[in-house]
């Protein structure tokens, strides 16, 4: 049965299954860690929104639950960005065709890609996001 930001680690799973070369990091593992001293490479899996669509029937609420999926990379010295992108474009990709259209079970609608958020560049570390949702009924 689904459960409202269950999705993330479900999204986690799907990634390190698919054996990406980098850590995957959650929303707990970033608690009190600066821009700096984040882990880098890395993908974090973050909850980004829960949105109800469809509360008519109370023993059936149907959620949509949106994540990003961040690749973040470091390339000190370089003020542009331009390899902390090269380094990022490669595992956005792996990420996109792991993800897009993926279902994590019969109980949420496969994946869908949304535009995400814009990346952010700042003392050598970029963080690229991608963003998913999928929907799903929390029955009683």
């Amino acid at each position: 049965m689904p459960q409202p930001y269950a999705v993330p680690e479900l999204i986690g799973a799907r990634l390190l299954a698919q054996g990406l070369a980098v850590p995957v990091l959650y929303a707990a593992d970033l608690d009190g860690v600066t821009e700096t001293q984040q882990t880098a490479p890395a993908v974090q899996v973050l909850p980004y929104q829960l949105a109800v669509v469809d509360a008519t029937i109370a023993t059936a609420v149907a959620l949509q639950e949106t994540v990003l999926v961040v690749i973040v990379t470091r390339f000190v010295n370089q003020r542009s960005g331009q390899d902390a992108r090269k380094l990022a474009s490669p595992l956005l990709s792996q990420a996109a065709v792991a993800l897009v259209g993926w279902q994590p079970s019969t109980a949420y609608t496969p994946l869908q890609i949304e535009t995400p958020p814009a990346p952010r560049l700042g003392n050598g570390c970029g963080s690229y996001p991608l963003q998913f949702s999928t929907r799903y009924q929390l029955t009683s």
